[in-house]
């Protein structure tokens, strides 16, 4: 097994050997033998050079000594000592001739001249078998090499190239030193704390002028250069002597993560309360463009609605009168125009929306099913103003500071035109054009600062609607809300405010034909005053007081 190994091993590498050595391995004698002839030859080299190696194993790189009176390449050097010394070198000559020996080094052990001649390049050498010096050049360096430049050749990322020297006088294994400076592309500054790579390892760091210098051996190299915000750069370097490298950086724009701002509260929100989107309404689609709050709120879990152009919508089987739809804390009673198929607040005067369909808080009065808390936009600090023209409305919304900026106005109004396009409208339906349908609402929101803690805000909202059809009764429906409250922050965790609302609804049926004429109609009004104090710590508590006083017009007949 040891002879076969052996012959494997040898036959396998290209190496500088002596006679002695391959002595050892075939026989001299005639090619023409019997087997037993064979047999013995093989027998006697494996006993010749089992003999030999217990030998050489008496040596070692540690102990044998080097003669190099004069300056000699490394492979001439190994080559006069393997005659004169028991041990072997296998090695590629054109791998170790450009590596130079001086007399420095004369006297000294041969792994201490190995090591000190081949320090910092790719060739590495191992002893086997006590008389064998194996020399192996490492290819990771030109794989690292290799794979850089294609990656960058992927991200299709430039890589210059530079050759220093010239490469007719290229001594492989002479170190050399590179130096330079990085500039920013655009200015021209110099660049500190700029990050040097030599073939992907970690060198060395810019100083504050910019500057880097590094040692390097001789050959095929590739330097990188990165920086933070700074697009890194490659530059493949053919070094045959020193020189300078010097390169420019190219600002990266800094693409941020997607930061949303709103006006939504986006923590501490209660069990069972939903925060709705303006912007979202907006996109909804809706019946000829005219954005709905109740249609968003019938597409919310736990809600339904008894029809597609229903005013109202039903809470977790809760019937429609048992929801509260409130505006600047004053409840509204008729959320919709025109029998459900309009709704009767302007998108564009709202500022939040809060639905509560389960764990409704005490101040809204422990209602039955939900609760609907529209707050309407109070006026910015620049003026804004928005409209638009639809097939049945017009609306148009302002707002912004007054003189004193203490003091900031929003308006809105929407009117509808429908009744002139039913008298223009040319129809199979007879008497069509007699039938009407009409609306409007609008909204004023008045608010002044005395502090940066407190506040005095008034707004109303008011809203009407008639609608009839040819030969049948006139309907009318008006809505009316108003409210005066003054906010004052006590301090970082009380808050205090007190409100005196207005609100009246009334309703009324009329006949036009003389002989069936009436009208009937009937109101109802309910003016309140509201107390609440919020203290807000290790735990959150309101305590307040609501007092409603409720004016019924059961009905009236002419």
């Amino acid at each position: 097994m040891l002879t076969t190994i052996g012959k494997l091993w040898f036959a396998g590498l290209p190496a500088k050997t002596s006679s002695k050595l391959r002595d050892c391995e075939r026989p001299r004698s005639p090619v023409i033998w019997d087997d037993n002839g064979i047999l013995l030859k093989r027998l006697l080299a494996f006993l010749i050079c089992l003999g030999a190696s217990s030998v050489w194993a008496q040596t070692s790189p540690d102990s044998l000594l080097v003669s190099v009176p004069v300056p000699k390449s490394l492979a001439d050097v190994l080559v006069e000592l393997e005659d004169r010394a028991p041990i072997r070198f296998f090695f590629k000559e054109e791998w170790l001739r450009p590596y130079t020996a001086g007399p420095e080094l004369n006297g000294k052990p041969l792994k201490y001249v190995l090591d000190v001649t081949l320090g910092g390049s790719d060739i590495t050498y191992d002893f086997h078998y006590g008389y064998a010096l194996i020399f192996t050049k490492d290819p990771k360096g030109e794989i690292t090499r290799t794979n850089l430049l294609r990656n960058a050749f992927l991200r299709r990322k430039e890589v210059q190239s530079i050759i220093l020297g010239d490469r007719l006088r290229y001594i492989p294994g002479r170190q050399i030193k590179i130096s330079g400076a990085i500039t920013e592309e655009r200015t021209g500054h110099r660049l500190s704390d700029v990050a040097v790579t030599l073939d992907n390892e970690m060198q060395t760091l810019t100083d504050s002028l910019g500057r880097y210098s590094i040692m390097l051996m001789s050959g095929e190299h590739v330097i990188g250069f990165a920086l933070t915000t700074y697009d890194d750069k490659l530059i493949a370097v053919s070094a045959y002597a020193a020189g300078e490298v010097n390169a420019e950086l190219e600002t990266l724009p800094v693409m941020l993560d997607e930061v949303i701002v709103s006006d939504q509260q986006a923590v501490n929100r209660r069990v069972g309360q939903t925060s709705l989107s303006i912007s979202a309404l907006k996109r909804m689609p809706s019946l000829l463009g005219e954005a709905d709050i109740i249609k968003q709120i019938q597409n919310q879990p736990g809600v339904t609605t008894v029809g597609e152009v229903a005013s109202g919508f039903n809470v977790r089987g809760g019937g429609v009168d048992q929801n509260l739809v409130l505006y600047d804390g004053v409840p509204i009673l008729n959320t919709s125009h025109a029998f459900g198929f309009f709704p009767a607040f302007n998108a564009d005067a709202i500022g939040s929306v809060s639905f509560y369909r389960g764990g409704i808080p005490a101040e809204y009065g422990g209602r039955v099913s939900s609760v609907l808390d529209i707050v309407g936009k109070e006026g910015g600090e620049k003026w804004q103003t928005s409209g638009g023209i639809g097939m049945i409305s017009t609306y148009l919304a302002t707002g912004g500071l007054l003189d004193n900026n203490k003091t900031a106005l929003m308006a809105s109004a929407r009117v509808s035109y429908s009744d002139w396009m039913l008298k223009t409208m040319q129809t199979a339906y007879n008497g069509l054009s007699h039938s009407s349908v009409a609306f409007y609402d609008g909204s004023l929101k008045l608010t002044h600062r005395f502090t940066v803690r407190s506040k005095l805000t008034f707004s109303a909202y008011a809203s009407a609607d008639r609608f009839s059809l040819i030969n049948d009764t006139l309907y009318y429906a008006r809505n009316l809300a108003a409210a005066l409250r003054y906010s004052w922050k006590v301090s970082e965790r009380v808050d205090f405010s007190a409100a005196l609302d207005l609100g009246q609804y009334k309703y009324k049926v009329e006949e036009e034909n003389v002989s069936t004429a009436f009208a009937l109609g009937y109101g109802i009004t309910y003016p309140s005053l509201k107390l609440d104090v919020h203290f807000e710590g290790r735990h959150h508590i309101s305590i307040g007081l609501h007092n409603t006083f409720y004016v019924f017009e059961p009905g009236y007949l002419k």
